[in-house]
Protein backbone atom coordinates (compact mmCIF):
# COMPACT_ATOMS: atom_id res chain seq x y z
CA UNK A 1 0.00 0.00 0.00
CA UNK A 2 1.20 3.43 -1.19
CA UNK A 3 2.27 5.65 2.02
CA UNK A 4 2.97 2.46 4.69
CA UNK A 5 6.78 2.19 5.54
CA UNK A 6 8.43 0.21 7.88
CA UNK A 7 8.94 3.69 10.00
CA UNK A 8 5.58 4.47 10.17
CA UNK A 9 4.59 0.27 11.43
CA UNK A 10 6.98 1.18 14.00
CA UNK A 11 5.14 4.44 15.64
CA UNK A 12 2.29 2.14 16.43
CA UNK A 13 0.81 1.88 19.90
CA UNK A 14 0.60 -1.89 21.24
CA UNK A 15 -2.39 -3.26 21.24
CA UNK A 16 -4.14 -6.47 22.21
CA UNK A 17 -4.04 -9.41 20.14
CA UNK A 18 -6.44 -9.73 17.39
CA UNK A 19 -9.96 -10.71 18.95
CA UNK A 20 -9.25 -8.51 22.39
CA UNK A 21 -10.75 -5.23 22.98
CA UNK A 22 -8.06 -2.72 24.22
CA UNK A 23 -9.82 -1.99 27.66
CA UNK A 24 -10.90 -5.26 28.11
CA UNK A 25 -14.59 -4.99 27.62
CA UNK A 26 -15.84 -7.34 25.51
CA UNK A 27 -17.48 -10.41 27.38
CA UNK A 28 -18.13 -8.44 30.65
CA UNK A 29 -21.20 -6.13 32.47
CA UNK A 30 -21.13 -2.98 30.95
CA UNK A 31 -22.89 0.15 33.06
CA UNK A 32 -24.04 2.93 30.97
CA UNK A 33 -26.55 5.41 31.35
CA UNK A 34 -27.95 4.91 27.38
CA UNK A 35 -26.89 3.44 24.32
CA UNK A 36 -28.02 5.82 21.10
CA UNK A 37 -28.77 3.97 18.31
CA UNK A 38 -28.90 5.88 15.06
CA UNK A 39 -31.83 4.95 13.05
CA UNK A 40 -34.94 3.05 13.56
CA UNK A 41 -35.17 0.42 10.58
CA UNK A 42 -34.17 -2.62 10.20
CA UNK A 43 -30.68 -2.60 12.00
CA UNK A 44 -31.96 -0.44 14.70
CA UNK A 45 -34.59 -2.30 15.21
CA UNK A 46 -32.58 -5.85 15.48
CA UNK A 47 -29.74 -3.75 17.51
CA UNK A 48 -32.59 -2.80 20.48
CA UNK A 49 -33.70 -6.75 20.44
CA UNK A 50 -29.89 -7.56 21.22
CA UNK A 51 -29.50 -4.93 23.90
CA UNK A 52 -32.93 -6.01 25.27
CA UNK A 53 -31.63 -9.27 25.54
CA UNK A 54 -28.11 -8.51 27.05
CA UNK A 55 -30.24 -6.55 29.77
CA UNK A 56 -32.58 -9.59 30.67
CA UNK A 57 -29.38 -11.64 31.10
CA UNK A 58 -27.71 -9.29 32.97
CA UNK A 59 -25.20 -8.27 30.80
CA UNK A 60 -25.98 -4.67 30.94
CA UNK A 61 -27.00 -2.15 33.06
CA UNK A 62 -29.11 0.44 31.31
CA UNK A 63 -31.25 3.56 31.97
CA UNK A 64 -32.48 3.95 28.61
CA UNK A 65 -32.45 2.96 24.49
CA UNK A 66 -32.87 6.06 22.62
CA UNK A 67 -33.21 5.51 19.21
CA UNK A 68 -32.67 8.60 16.75
CA UNK A 69 -35.31 8.31 13.71
CA UNK A 70 -36.77 11.30 11.50
CA UNK A 71 -40.05 8.93 11.17
CA UNK A 72 -42.52 8.22 14.16
CA UNK A 73 -43.61 5.27 12.49
CA UNK A 74 -40.28 3.47 12.14
CA UNK A 75 -39.65 0.16 13.01
CA UNK A 76 -38.56 0.89 16.33
CA UNK A 77 -41.78 2.84 17.16
CA UNK A 78 -43.94 -0.17 17.88
CA UNK A 79 -40.92 -1.44 20.45
CA UNK A 80 -40.60 1.56 22.03
CA UNK A 81 -44.22 1.75 22.75
CA UNK A 82 -44.41 -1.70 24.35
CA UNK A 83 -40.71 -1.34 26.50
CA UNK A 84 -40.33 1.71 28.71
CA UNK A 85 -36.65 1.53 28.79
CA UNK A 86 -36.92 2.15 25.08
CA UNK A 87 -37.39 5.94 23.63
CA UNK A 88 -38.02 6.99 20.29
CA UNK A 89 -36.14 10.33 19.31
CA UNK A 90 -37.59 11.54 16.46
CA UNK A 91 -35.28 13.62 14.65
CA UNK A 92 -32.76 14.11 11.98
CA UNK A 93 -29.43 13.26 12.94
CA UNK A 94 -27.43 16.57 12.72
CA UNK A 95 -30.27 17.97 14.99
CA UNK A 96 -29.77 15.47 17.53
CA UNK A 97 -25.94 16.10 17.70
CA UNK A 98 -26.44 19.92 18.07
CA UNK A 99 -28.34 18.68 21.82
CA UNK A 100 -25.51 16.48 22.04
CA UNK A 101 -22.87 19.05 21.50
CA UNK A 102 -24.80 21.40 23.57
CA UNK A 103 -24.49 19.25 26.89
CA UNK A 104 -21.42 17.27 26.82
CA UNK A 105 -21.67 16.48 30.67
CA UNK A 106 -25.07 15.10 29.73
CA UNK A 107 -23.87 12.25 27.51
CA UNK A 108 -20.93 11.22 28.92
CA UNK A 109 -21.45 8.04 29.87
CA UNK A 110 -23.34 6.86 26.79
CA UNK A 111 -22.49 4.95 23.86
CA UNK A 112 -23.72 6.13 20.33
CA UNK A 113 -24.23 2.62 17.64
CA UNK A 114 -23.94 3.84 14.52
CA UNK A 115 -26.22 2.60 11.63
CA UNK A 116 -24.07 0.12 8.91
CA UNK A 117 -25.44 1.68 6.09
CA UNK A 118 -26.05 5.25 6.25
CA UNK A 119 -23.88 8.16 5.03
CA UNK A 120 -20.98 9.07 7.23
CA UNK A 121 -22.98 10.54 10.07
CA UNK A 122 -19.98 11.62 12.36
CA UNK A 123 -18.12 13.46 9.43
CA UNK A 124 -21.44 15.73 9.47
CA UNK A 125 -21.15 16.24 13.08
CA UNK A 126 -17.95 17.15 12.92
CA UNK A 127 -18.38 19.31 9.91
CA UNK A 128 -21.35 21.48 11.87
CA UNK A 129 -18.73 21.17 15.07
CA UNK A 130 -15.78 22.70 13.36
CA UNK A 131 -18.09 25.83 11.37
CA UNK A 132 -19.51 26.54 14.72
CA UNK A 133 -16.76 26.84 17.09
CA UNK A 134 -13.81 28.79 14.33
CA UNK A 135 -16.80 30.21 11.81
CA UNK A 136 -14.73 28.82 8.88
CA UNK A 137 -16.00 27.08 5.88
CA UNK A 138 -15.53 23.41 5.71
CA UNK A 139 -16.17 21.13 2.56
CA UNK A 140 -16.23 17.58 1.88
CA UNK A 141 -12.74 16.58 -0.47
CA UNK A 142 -13.88 14.96 -3.49
CA UNK A 143 -10.88 14.46 -5.17
CA UNK A 144 -9.75 10.65 -6.06
CA UNK A 145 -7.18 8.84 -4.12
CA UNK A 146 -5.29 5.69 -4.59
CA UNK A 147 -7.48 2.98 -3.06
CA UNK A 148 -5.81 -0.21 -0.93
CA UNK A 149 -5.89 -3.71 -2.19
CA UNK A 150 -8.86 -5.01 0.01
CA UNK A 151 -11.63 -7.31 -0.42
CA UNK A 152 -13.52 -4.49 -0.90
CA UNK A 153 -12.35 -0.43 -1.03
CA UNK A 154 -14.41 2.38 -3.08
CA UNK A 155 -14.83 6.01 -2.93
CA UNK A 156 -18.05 7.61 -3.26
CA UNK A 157 -19.22 10.24 -5.63
CA UNK A 158 -19.93 12.21 -2.38
CA UNK A 159 -16.25 11.92 -1.40
CA UNK A 160 -16.68 9.37 1.18
CA UNK A 161 -13.80 6.50 0.98
CA UNK A 162 -15.33 2.73 1.99
CA UNK A 163 -12.79 0.03 3.72
CA UNK A 164 -13.50 -3.76 4.24
CA UNK A 165 -11.11 -6.49 4.79
CA UNK A 166 -14.19 -8.81 4.61
CA UNK A 167 -13.88 -11.19 1.88
CA UNK A 168 -17.94 -12.04 1.61
CA UNK A 169 -20.71 -10.61 3.28
CA UNK A 170 -20.21 -10.54 7.05
CA UNK A 171 -23.01 -12.35 9.45
CA UNK A 172 -25.14 -9.69 10.69
CA UNK A 173 -24.21 -10.20 14.35
CA UNK A 174 -20.31 -10.76 13.18
CA UNK A 175 -18.32 -9.46 16.23
CA UNK A 176 -15.04 -9.39 14.49
CA UNK A 177 -13.53 -12.30 16.83
CA UNK A 178 -10.07 -13.45 16.25
CA UNK A 179 -11.53 -16.02 13.67
CA UNK A 180 -12.68 -14.81 10.74
CA UNK A 181 -16.41 -15.62 10.56
CA UNK A 182 -16.48 -16.35 6.41
CA UNK A 183 -13.02 -17.64 6.10
CA UNK A 184 -12.89 -19.97 9.40
CA UNK A 185 -9.08 -18.88 9.32
CA UNK A 186 -7.52 -16.09 12.12
CA UNK A 187 -8.29 -12.79 11.27
CA UNK A 188 -4.76 -11.09 10.80
CA UNK A 189 -5.85 -7.58 10.08
CA UNK A 190 -7.03 -4.52 12.00
CA UNK A 191 -9.32 -1.41 10.05
CA UNK A 192 -6.98 1.01 12.01
CA UNK A 193 -3.96 -0.19 10.80
CA UNK A 194 -5.14 0.17 7.14
CA UNK A 195 -6.75 3.41 7.88
CA UNK A 196 -2.99 4.53 9.28
CA UNK A 197 -1.45 3.72 6.27
CA UNK A 198 -4.38 5.54 3.84
CA UNK A 199 -3.91 8.30 5.53
CA UNK A 200 -0.42 9.42 4.75
CA UNK A 201 -0.48 8.21 1.32
CA UNK A 202 1.38 10.35 -1.32
CA UNK A 203 -2.47 11.86 -2.65
CA UNK A 204 -3.98 12.14 0.60
CA UNK A 205 -1.08 13.90 3.09
CA UNK A 206 -3.32 14.09 5.99
CA UNK A 207 -1.66 14.58 9.42
CA UNK A 208 -2.30 11.91 11.57
CA UNK A 209 -3.05 14.36 14.26
CA UNK A 210 -5.17 16.18 12.10
CA UNK A 211 -7.81 13.02 11.86
CA UNK A 212 -10.56 12.10 14.35
CA UNK A 213 -10.62 8.73 14.88
CA UNK A 214 -13.90 6.62 15.77
CA UNK A 215 -13.65 3.34 16.71
CA UNK A 216 -16.77 1.09 17.23
CA UNK A 217 -16.01 -1.11 19.43
CA UNK A 218 -17.86 -4.49 20.26
CA UNK A 219 -18.72 -4.61 24.06
CA UNK A 220 -21.44 -6.31 24.99
CA UNK A 221 -22.18 -10.20 23.92
CA UNK A 222 -25.59 -11.21 24.85
CA UNK A 223 -26.14 -14.68 23.41
CA UNK A 224 -22.64 -14.55 21.96
CA UNK A 225 -23.56 -11.68 19.45
CA UNK A 226 -23.57 -7.87 20.34
CA UNK A 227 -23.44 -4.61 19.01
CA UNK A 228 -20.61 -2.13 18.49
CA UNK A 229 -20.52 1.58 20.25
CA UNK A 230 -18.51 4.39 19.83
CA UNK A 231 -18.54 6.28 23.34
CA UNK A 232 -19.73 9.88 23.30
CA UNK A 233 -16.94 11.15 25.43
CA UNK A 234 -14.41 9.82 22.42
CA UNK A 235 -16.86 11.63 20.19
CA UNK A 236 -16.12 14.63 21.74
CA UNK A 237 -12.44 14.08 22.68
CA UNK A 238 -11.50 13.22 18.81
CA UNK A 239 -13.83 16.29 17.31
CA UNK A 240 -12.72 18.65 20.17
CA UNK A 241 -9.08 17.51 18.84
CA UNK A 242 -9.50 18.05 14.77
CA UNK A 243 -11.45 21.68 15.63
CA UNK A 244 -8.01 22.88 17.88
CA UNK A 245 -6.00 22.20 14.37
CA UNK A 246 -8.88 24.03 12.59
CA UNK A 247 -8.23 26.84 14.31
CA UNK A 248 -4.42 26.90 14.24
CA UNK A 249 -4.64 26.95 10.18
CA UNK A 250 -4.43 23.17 9.39
CA UNK A 251 -6.01 23.55 5.50
CA UNK A 252 -7.44 19.56 5.79
CA UNK A 253 -8.64 17.36 8.56
CA UNK A 254 -10.52 13.71 8.26
CA UNK A 255 -12.59 11.91 9.83
CA UNK A 256 -12.53 7.97 9.93
CA UNK A 257 -15.16 5.64 11.52
CA UNK A 258 -14.40 1.98 11.65
CA UNK A 259 -14.31 -1.18 13.27
CA UNK A 260 -11.50 -4.23 13.63
CA UNK A 261 -12.70 -4.89 9.79
CA UNK A 262 -14.57 -2.05 8.06
CA UNK A 263 -14.38 1.42 8.07
CA UNK A 264 -14.81 4.69 6.41
CA UNK A 265 -13.28 8.10 5.85
CA UNK A 266 -14.24 11.76 4.92
CA UNK A 267 -11.64 14.04 3.93
CA UNK A 268 -12.78 17.46 5.21
CA UNK A 269 -11.11 20.97 3.52
CA UNK A 270 -11.18 23.96 5.71
CA UNK A 271 -11.86 27.23 4.49
CA UNK A 272 -9.71 29.78 6.29
CA UNK A 273 -12.30 32.38 5.30
CA UNK A 274 -15.15 33.23 7.74
CA UNK A 275 -18.78 32.08 7.07
CA UNK A 276 -21.03 34.84 6.19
Amino acid sequence: MEGGSGRHHSQRAARPPIGQTPDGWHGVTIAAMRYVIAGGGAYGAHYVKKLLQGIDSGRIELDEIVVVDRSSTCQVAELADAQPIVRLEVSDWRSFAARVWADPDGWAKDIWIPAPIAPHILADWVIDRVEELTGLKVDVERAPVKMPDLPYAQQTPDGRVLLSHAPGRCPLDCIEPGTCAITKDTRWWEMRDTLSELIVQEDLSLDPDCVAMFFCRHHCDPAQHDVGGIPFVTIHAETDRVCRRAKEGVGQIGVATFSSCHGVLTRLTIKQLALR
